[in-house]
């Protein structure tokens, strides 16, 4: 008993540490409003050009994807760190269902979400229409919408009905979708079976509801959703300056702002603080809630009890829109961002930032806790990937594989100190304890797994 409660205080917590920002895509070329470029195709992602990535998301098997805005592409970054294009012909218009995703035409990209590893859901903003991609098979279709801007056909399938100009979708864990209709000021869900419903907004712009039923309340530009791990739906309320949320009841209620413009709040009760234009919103694997803050060029985190607090920039430039570039290899709150749109997060707890006018993709490291973990109950976790720690007892040199990609490696005593920490990119990786005592130690990877190891 008294080594499960170490363990769940945890000894030497990955992703409570080392919070640095570094640039995983996009060489920065031509940065600015308006400014940008395409270029790297097959390359390394850190020489590639965009122009205005607005969206970034990662599925399950680490891969991840970008909404390249202005240059109507979706981009993929794959394991290697080689970017390609998956979508898109750098045209825009409307084209392309039921053939390669590579062929397709689109109008204005925003938040796509990976779902799993086996599609990809795309609003396709200015066509009224949200699509998905099959990784299976690389073709794209329609999900919802006609290609006509409307409200009509709840209760019937999602592509018969009209739809407004979705911005933001999500799923849950049953594989129900959700959007943000901006223009309409509604969330809409697509069911399992295809069917469309209503689910917050009452489709006329204002700031009313909390406390009663999502779907009678008013909204005001509905610009992103998530759900969380408990199936807690949250809203960016653009216009209202909020972020509201709706319960597994179907009753909403405002979750942070108060409506009011600036940067102030951190350290308090998220519903006191103001922002700057909020945009994108992301959930970890503790239920914690992270939002864009985008004039304010800062990415804040409203925990399980509330409270909110800045985790990357340094609000450079706050409340002009636009910030500066600046802090990669230091920590994320000393960064400099430029107008951070989408936000996602990976297995481990890193956080990836849509940095629009920077013309990059940048990743803080430990900042949530891993999807899927709700921390350690024993002494050994077998996630992700089967993990092996060898020779065990151990007097030096020890071994740390697994199935999977070890990205990060933390070493702690019974006592909970950390004397050993250090990031990774392969499947095997040796570390030296010579120098240690004797003694009980707690081998941490990837954030998530533990392997109790003896040092004699």
């Amino acid at each position: 008993m008294k080594v499960k409660f170490i363990l769940l205080l945890m000894i030497c917590p990955l992703f409570l540490r080392g919070q640095i920002i570094t640039t995983i895509a996009g060489s920065g070329l031509d940065t600015g409003f308006n400014n940008g470029s395409f270029c790297g195709d097959n390359e390394q992602a850190t020489n590639a050009c965009f122009f205005n990535p607005v969206a970034v998301t990662i599925d399950t098997k680490g891969n991840i994807y970008i909404a390249d805005d202005v240059n109507e592409r979706i981009r993929k970054i794959d394991s290697t760190g080689i970017i390609r294009t998956i979508a898109g012909t750098g045209a825009y218009g409307y084209g392309g269902d039921g053939g390669p995703a590579t062929a397709a035409i689109f109008g204005e990209l925003a938040y796509i979400f990976a779902e799993g590893d086996s599609v990809l859901l795309i609003p396709d903003d200015d066509n009224y229409r949200v699509r998905k991609i099959c990784f299976a098979t690389g073709k794209i279709n329609t999900i919802a919408g006609t290609g006509t801007a409307g409200i009509s056909g709840d209760g019937g399938p999602a592509t018969t009905a009209e739809i407004c100009t979705p911005f933001g979708v999500c799923s849950d864990k049953y594989g129900n979708i959700y959007f943000a209709d901006v223009a309409c000021h509604r969330v809409r869900k697509i069911d399992t079976a295809g069917i469309i419903w209503p689910v917050a907004g009452d489709s006329v712009a204002g700031f009313l509801g909390d406390g009663g039923l999502a779907d009678t309340a008013s909204l005001y530009h509905t610009i992103n959703v998530i759900v969380d791990i408990h199936n807690n739906i949250y809203i960016i309320d653009a216009g209202n300056n909020r972020v509201r949320k709706v319960d597994t009841n179907g009753i909403i209620s405002t979750f942070a702002g108060n409506g009011g413009w600036g940067y102030s709040g951190d350290n308090g009760p998220a519903t006191n603080a103001t922002f700057d234009y909020l945009e994108s919103i992301a959930t970890d694997g503790g239920g914690n809630v992270y939002v864009s803050d985008c004039f304010n060029n800062v990415i804040r985190k409203i925990d399980t009890a509330g409270i909110i607090t800045t985790v990357a920039g340094n609000g450079y430039n706050a409340g002009s829109g636009y910030g500066g570039f600046s802090g990669d290899g230091g920590p994320a709150t000393d960064a400099q961002l430029n107008h951070p749109e989408g936000l996602a997060f990976d297995k481990y707890g890193n956080l990836y930032i849509a940095d629009w006018l920077n013309n990059r993709i940048r990743k803080v490291t430990n900042v949530g806790v891993p999807l899927g973990v709700r921390g350690v109950e024993s002494g050994e976790r077998g996630e992700p990937g089967s993990v092996s720690v060898y020779p065990n007892p151990a007097s030096g040199q020890v071994t740390i594989s697994s199935s999977e990609v070890i990205n990060q490696v933390a070493i702690s005593n019974f006592v909970g100190q950390c004397v050993f920490e250090q990031l990774f990119s392969n499947n095997k990786v040796v570390v030296d304890m010579g120098d240690l005592p004797k003694g009980i130690y707690f081998v941490r990877v990837n954030g998530v797994v533990v392997k109790k190891l003896l040092k004699e």
